[in-house]
């Protein structure tokens, strides 16, 4: 599932995983930053 991040924020891709950086004014791609993130939607618990 793709997850818009908040206004004023963006993606940055860690590793495996994302995490949440604020944007200094206007959002500007640059290396492993995005503006969506790609989330795997688990359907049951194990």
């Amino acid at each position: 599932m793709k997850v818009k991040a908040p206004k004023g924020y963006h993606f940055m891709k860690v590793g495996k995983s994302y995490k949440l950086m604020k944007n200094k004014g206007k959002f500007v791609p640059h290396k492993g930053a995005s503006q969506t993130a790609d989330f795997e939607v688990i359907k049951t618990h194990k």
